[in-house]
């Protein structure tokens, strides 16, 4: 039959199937597994019905029913009953009753023994199970056990549910077991269908008196899938007969399925645990235990720190603890694993402490792999703190193992300390050296400015009595993200020979100075003390430069007197030391050659002092440079960084500060940043900013993008690239500017070759080419840099540079010389190895190119005649290419003057005073700009009896350039070296001294 389990507000349709067991009126009263006992009546007339436990003459009667064709009523579902029915006449005349007829009376005799199972598809009630409520046991709702259909293990077949709410308990009982014993165990199938519920299974003593239930094991049921649960009975009392299963909690669902009862073994309990021979770091532990136990389970708790551990030990015998922490307390307990999941009970515990111990030369630490600081060191804060690393937040990797010291200051004021301090030391003296690795670390933008001091102390406890013997500067740390450092653990080598002996000291401190606000952290790992060699290392390996092939490598040496020779081992960053290539060298500067380029190597180098050699030194590291570039490259600025696989590099201001690090300056960068709302392609593109206000009044100058190396840059490449210009309120791009270097890290190699100063597209993407016909110099890296006006910040974007061919070079080197009356003489540079065809355009000035004369020439010099005199002039020139490219040269401006011959005067009176350029037909020249205050032309001016009157000629200066004003005459058609020239002059209205130049062009 179908039934609708109303439960928690859901419904539940559960088809289930009563089992029965009944006598030869098999339709009178039947049993489920829920512990109720159905009666079969007749809802036409009135009937009731009697009942007595098998054997007893105590009967209960019903009440008189009607309208009801059965009646439920629980009982104690472990026992045989009789039950009897009368049924009234249709007069409501009461009948005989019938004969008493018994059910369950088959239960007595079902028992089971080790090896059965059960899957529940056939009929649990038949099979001996049986289940009943624990509270609330005259009702039938809202806690339940039935036989379902709904949820099986497996693909098919059966289960039992149970599901209870309100807090009204059930139990499941299964039958019983004549051989239940500490030797046997359990398993079934558990499911908690719509979630994760809490289940007790043991055995009981009574199967109807839930008092005499043990408990063995609680587990949370999940929900979703049927999960297998074992139950060892190696805490059996020695007297139930029934395994038993116990919901929790105040609601549930759980269905339960494929029952097993199988052999287990014994797992005696352990006794007699002792710990002996305790150190700092070690302790025995010992225990008797059964012989054929072999695997036990250790549980040791560092009651100090509420810190426990289980460990898995295969002896009973002399089991050493290891990594024990120094004055501690513990406590350790044991227990026997005598099967998979099967565990005897704890021994008692048995508690001990440790002790600290002193050291000497040899003492190597890591400082613990524990979360706490190691209790044998001392450490004394105050302003500051001192902690096991890595912290919450920390992304800084040990050096080795997984933890190291963390100090880090807080505030500046004298009453700041911040020391570690090392155990008692029984050798301390000057012939002594320790070592240590560190990394810095700063909040804040500025790079570390804190040090470290070096010393010992006579007191662990008491600063006052720290004596220091050497200073780590922070120039010597390496710093995470730092100037000019690795971001990799250095080691430090302090040597203590001028520790003074009669101090008496028997401590050796780290103190961390805190001579900034900024709050720098030091990370310290891996510390030694030991005796000082006879034979040192080196210290402070640094890389001088690296090219695509080879490194210029130094060290210091601090062996007296100098050992004089080294041995040089490198190879690929993270090779093993006796596994690189081996070089000497009499230098501790030197370079090593062959190399691959653009690689990460590490190096490292010991001295030779005679037949002997000292240890390997700390590790140092490069990387070559990329080989470079040919024509047709292409790069879009998409997949890399200045400080990891690019061949692009840059140079920017040596400022030691976070805030103005080579990333402020020119950087990759995603958009929006900035003004560029997108990159020309793809996701990303360089950032070069204009940092106006940073402390270097160079910015714009030291602030330059780098090219890889290109391999072939001659006269016959260009470039392009996108620029992105935006809009600024505060300052103006004034020109972006193409050179090239010898040197991609030296901002003072850079030649400028050519200046962007117009045709800027604001707030757009636009493409800027720039043709190097006109370079014949020998550097191969081009520098791309930018200047802005005034001194606030500016930034320029830059994206998908292409270095490629230039298929028609444009001619260069354009000059022009008047040869004459009305003449000119034209040379330029082709730039090409061709022989000469060119095409010129030349005009008056301003005049608009394509509009001009055109001449074409097969050889040079050029001569232009019939030219305008006193007029100026322009031209450009090409040349024919077979490419059919027409690549103009810049616009070349040069003047046809008046002419004049010896014997010349000039008095300037013929013309108006004014300004050169405002003259009609002034036959003399001048650079004449007011943007530069350069003035030059006629004045009314004279000196009686010493210069005609009125007028002078007249040139000005007053800028702060130091460029100089020409005034320069007409065109001399006789001038040779047999002439000379006489001229008045007057210096007016200035006291500082004025030099004038005499010369020709």
């Amino acid at each position: 039959m179908k039934t609708a389990h109303l439960f928690k507000n859901r419904i539940v349709i559960i088809v289930f199937l009563n089992f029965f067991i009944f006598s030869a009126k098999s339709q009178v009263v039947k049993l489920d597994i829920n512990g109720n006992f159905t009666i079969q009546g007749n809802n036409s007339t009135y009937w009731k019905y009697r009942y007595k436990a098998t054997g007893s003459n105590d009967e209960t009667y019903s009440a008189l029913i009607y309208s009801a064709n059965i009646s439920t009523i629980k009982l104690n579902p472990f026992i045989s009953w009789d039950f009897s029915r009368n049924f009234h006449s249709i007069f409501a005349q009461a009948g005989a009753w019938e004969d008493y007829f018994t059910i369950n009376s088959d239960y007595a005799a079902i028992s089971k023994s080790v090896g059965y199972s059960f899957n529940f598809n056939t009929s649990a009630i038949t099979e001996g199970w049986r289940g009943y409520r624990l509270q609330n046991t005259t009702e039938n709702s809202n806690s339940n056990i039935l036989e379902t259909n709904v949820l099986a293990n497996g693909s098919t077949g059966k289960s039992v549910y149970m599901g209870w709410y309100y807090n009204y308990g059930l139990i499941l009982v299964s039958p019983k077991l004549n051989d239940l014993a500490a030797d046997k165990k359990f398993s079934i199938y558990a499911n908690g269908f719509q979630g994760n519920y809490p289940l007790v299974l043991g055995t009981i003593t009574d199967p109807y008196d839930p008092t005499t239930f043990h408990p063995l094991k609680t587990v949370m049921i999940t929900g979703g899938t049927f999960n297998k649960i074992e139950v060892f009975l190696n805490n059996y009392n020695g007297q139930d007969k029934y395994i038993a299963i116990k919901n929790m909690g105040a609601t549930g669902d759980i269905y339960l399925d494929d029952f097993s009862y199988d052999q287990s073994v014994n797992c005696y309990d352990n006794t007699n645990l002792s710990v002996s021979n305790v150190s700092e770091d070690k302790a025995i532990v010992n225990f008797n235990a059964d012989t054929a136990q072999t695997s036990w389970e250790l549980h040791l708790k560092d009651i100090t720190r509420d810190i426990t551990q289980t460990i898995n030990i295969s002896t009973n015998k002399n089991y050493i603890l290891e990594n024990l922490v120094g004055n501690t307390n513990y406590e350790v307990k044991v227990r026997a694993n005598c099967a998979p999941g099967l565990y005897s009970n704890w021994t008692p515990v048995q508690t001990f402490r440790t002790s600290c111990s002193t050291i000497s030369s040899g003492y190597k630490t890591s400082f613990l792999e524990t979360p706490f600081f190691n209790p044998c060191w001392t450490k004394l804060e105050s302003g500051a703190s001192i902690d096991q690393a890595p912290l919450i937040g920390h992304t800084l990797k040990p050096r080795t193992g997984s933890r190291y010291i963390s100090m880090v200051n807080k505030v500046t004021s004298n009453t700041q300390k911040s020391f570690i301090v090392t155990p008692y030391i029984t050798d301390l003296d000057n012939t002594k050296r320790i070592k240590f690795f560190l990394i810095s670390d700063v909040n804040g933008s500025a790079y570390n400015k804190n040090s470290l001091t070096i010393g010992t102390m006579s007191n662990p406890e008491d600063a006052s009595t720290f004596i220091a013997l050497k200073t780590i500067l922070p120039s010597e740390m390496n710093e995470i993200n730092g100037f000019k450092t690795n971001d990799y653990w250095k080691e430090h080598i302090v040597y203590l020979d001028n520790y003074n002996v009669t101090n008496n000291h028997h401590y050796i401190a780290i103190k961390q100075n805190n001579l900034d606000s900024n709050s720098s952290r030091f990370n310290i790992d891996d510390f030694t003390y030991e005796s000082t060699p006879a034979c040192k290392e080196p210290v402070n390996l640094k890389l001088i430069k690296s090219d695509f092939e080879s490194a210029k490598i130094s060290w210091e040496n601090i062996n007296t007197p100098n050992n004089g020779e080294w041995e040089i081992q490198y190879g690929v960053s993270g090779f093993a030391i006796g596994n690189g290539i081996t070089i000497s060298s009499t230098s501790t500067v030197s370079t090593i050659s062959n190399l691959s380029s653009f690689t990460n190597y590490d190096f490292y180098v010991r001295s030779k002092c005679g037949t002997n050699y000292s240890n390997w030194s700390d590790r140092g590291v490069f990387k070559t440079k990329c080989t470079g570039v040919t024509t047709g490259y292409a790069y879009d600025f998409e997949n890399d960084s200045f400080n990891l696989n690019t061949c692009w590099s840059r140079t920017t201001p040596d400022i030691r500060d976070r805030f103005y690090s080579p990333d402020a300056f020119i950087n990759y960068t995603t958009p929006p940043y900035g003004g560029s709302s997108t990159a020309h392609s793809g996701t990303k593109l360089i950032m070069i900013n204009g940092f106006k206000n940073s402390p270097d009044v160079l910015v714009n100058e030291k602030s330059i993008l780098v090219t890889p190396r290109l391999l072939d840059l001659n006269n016959e490449r260009k470039i392009s690239f996108w620029a992105y210009v935006p809009s600024d309120s505060y300052s103006t791009l004034t020109s972006i500017q193409i050179g090239t270097l010898s040197d991609p890290e030296d901002y003072s190699t850079f030649v400028p070759y050519e200046s962007i100063t117009t045709g800027f597209a604001i707030n757009q993407w636009k493409n800027y080419s720039v043709d190097f016909s006109n370079y014949y110099g020998t550097n191969k890296f081009i520098g791309i840099r930018m200047f802005n006006s005034n001194k606030s910040n500016y930034l320029l974007f830059i994206d998908d540079f292409v270095y490629t061919d230039n298929q028609c070079s444009r001619p260069s080197s354009l000059t022009a010389t008047q040869n004459g009356v009305s003449s000119a003489t034209l040379t330029w540079k082709t730039n090409n190895n061709n022989p000469i065809n060119c095409e010129i355009e030349y005009g008056p000035i301003g005049f608009t190119p394509g509009a001009g004369t055109l001449l074409t020439t097969t050889s040079l010099p050029l001569e232009i005649p019939n030219l305008n005199l006193n007029t100026k002039y322009q031209y450009r020139v090409r040349n024919i290419c077979t490419t059919n490219i027409v690549n103009w040269s810049n616009l070349y401006e040069f003047k046809i003057s008046c002419t004049v011959n010896a014997p010349f005067t000039e008095n300037f009176d013929q013309y108006p005073a004014s300004n050169g350029y405002l003259i009609p037909n002034f036959c003399w020249s001048t650079n004449e700009n007011s943007n530069e205050n350069i003035y030059a032309g006629v004045g009314r001016y004279h000196f009686t009896n010493f210069n005609s009157a009125p007028n002078s000629g007249y040139f000005y200066n007053s800028n702060d350039t130091n460029k100089p004003t020409y005034f320069i005459s007409p065109y001399l058609g006789d001038f040779t070296n047999t002439k000379r020239v006489k001229f008045w002059i007057n210096k007016n209205n200035s006291s500082s001294p004025q030099v004038v130049t005499i010369g020709t062009l």
